[in-house]
């Protein structure tokens, strides 16, 4: 069994292409159920990039990207489960959005936050610690985007999960384009962060098994932002075939064990 806690949807260029691609790339290689939000709602997309890899970016709201996610998860809940892409940059707690989460809570797995793309650092307490608190109120795990940039600093969830030790974060991709033993020494310090694997190479997974034990790390992917072939990576072959030959348990929690427990799927094995 498979589960990827970290996948989108958006209009690239349409978003019944990237549920298409997700389904199909579901399908090929075995995973069962993904966490999905939507790009749509990202503050500040890079423009350049996007249009370089044929998409059109499209600006949303938090609640309208919200209600389109919901709309394909209440379609397909044993296939996916949505996270709330909030925009801390620009927008704010809205009594729409708490009413949505509360009407919702039963497709609603957790709250996405991404500082590049809202511009904001996950210390900021006028801006970001709203939407904490909101993930507290409901029990929501926050997968949160972590990069060697000047927001996205694995360093500056572990400010923020050390103020809201109650709350749950995943540190998605374990600092993209940066060293991931940052990611795993923030980890270390700070129990209520878990790590996604996306775009991370199977061996610093394993480095970080063997450093903060089984329990830490869980499968994610950013499927399908590449497109249809977004799984053909060799990267996530690695995974997919283990070829670091994890033991069974370890590759287990991994996959799926550790996403089951920290989102409250209820899978059985």
């Amino acid at each position: 069994m498979i589960i990827d806690v970290h996948a989108h949807i958006a209009h690239w260029p349409s978003i019944q292409a990237t549920t298409t691609a997700l389904r199909n790339s579901m399908e090929k290689n075995g995973i069962v159920y993904s966490l999905i939000s939507n790009a749509d709602a990202a503050e500040f997309p890079d423009r350049k990039e996007l249009t370089s890899k044929g998409f059109l970016p499209y600006p949303s709201t938090q609640e309208e990207a919200l209600k389109i996610t919901l709309g394909v998860v209440k379609r397909h809940p044993e296939r996916y489960g949505a996270l709330v892409w909030v925009n801390p940059g620009k927008e704010t707690v809205t009594k729409e959005l708490i009413e949505l989460i509360e009407s919702n809570r039963r497709y609603i797995k957790g709250l996405k936050i991404h500082p590049f793309c809202s511009h904001v650092k996950m210390t900021n307490h006028q801006k970001v610690y709203p939407f904490l608190d909101l993930a507290r109120e409901f029990s929501l795990p926050v997968l949160v985007h972590t990069a060697r940039d000047r927001y996205s600093d694995v360093f500056y969830l572990g400010l923020a999960a050390e103020e809201f030790k109650d709350v749950t974060f995943i540190a998605a991709h374990m600092e993209l384009m940066g060293d991931p033993s940052r990611a795993i020494d923030v980890l270390e310090k700070h129990e209520n962060i878990y790590g996604d694997t996306a775009w991370l190479p199977l061996k610093w997974t394993k480095r970080a098994i063997e450093r903060l034990g089984r329990s830490r790390l869980m499968f994610g992917t950013d499927n399908p932002i590449d497109g249809a072939l977004t799984l053909e990576n060799p990267l996530y072959k690695e995974y997919f075939e283990n070829s670091e030959n994890l033991n069974k348990i370890d590759y287990e929690s991994l996959m799926w064990g550790n996403a089951n427990r920290i989102f409250n799927l209820g899978f059985k094995k």
